[in-house]
């Protein structure tokens, strides 16, 4: 009689301890999901600032060569491109 009880009692902790263990397991899962969303948003931001700074290099280099304004433009149009940034 007393196997049967040791025997139940292990069986309900084992029970508990994997259903615990599944909480925690998915808890995790959907920590992970919400840190993978994030880093999604960002790259796509990081891509589109990255466009941008590759358009805002091509209208440069096409005033540099066509219009050849000097250097004095060619540093304000970077100062405009950094005051963006920073």
């Amino acid at each position: 009689m007393t196997e049967i009880i040791q025997a139940d009692i292990f069986f309900f902790t084992a029970t508990v301890g994997l259903a615990l263990l599944a909480v925690l397991g998915v808890i995790a899962l959907i920590y992970i999901i919400n840190i993978l969303a994030r880093v999604r948003r960002l790259t796509k931001k990081a891509e589109m600032e990255g466009e941008f700074f590759i358009d805002e290099l091509r209208r440069m280099r096409h005033k540099i060569e066509i219009e050849r304004f000097g250097i004095s433009g060619a540093l304000a149009m970077v100062r405009r491109i950094y005051s963006r940034y920073f």
